[in-house]
């Protein structure tokens, strides 16, 4: 299962991406490999193996050379 974020309308920079699971644990998914995102690209985040449900995310995330971004959250569920 992963998550892929997509900046719209700027590049972006994102710090941290937390994903919280149905059960409600919460983990911290590894955004640091893209250090920045190009805008209409889409960047593909691992959802740990024994995760489940992905009911919220929390991102940090801000503009490159621009005032605000806004930013695409897609997902794929097991057996998609």
């Amino acid at each position: 299962t992963a998550l892929a974020l997509r900046p719209v309308n700027a590049d972006a920079r994102c710090s941290r991406v937390i994903a919280q699971f149905f059960n409600g644990s919460r983990r911290q998914l590894n955004i640091r490999r893209y250090p920045t995102m190009q805008r209409r690209l889409l960047y593909v985040l691992a959802i740990p193996g024994d995760a489940a449900t992905v009911v919220r995310l929390e991102m940090r995330c801000q503009p490159v050379r621009d005032r605000r971004v806004r930013i695409e959250v897609y997902a794929k569920r097991r057996g998609d």
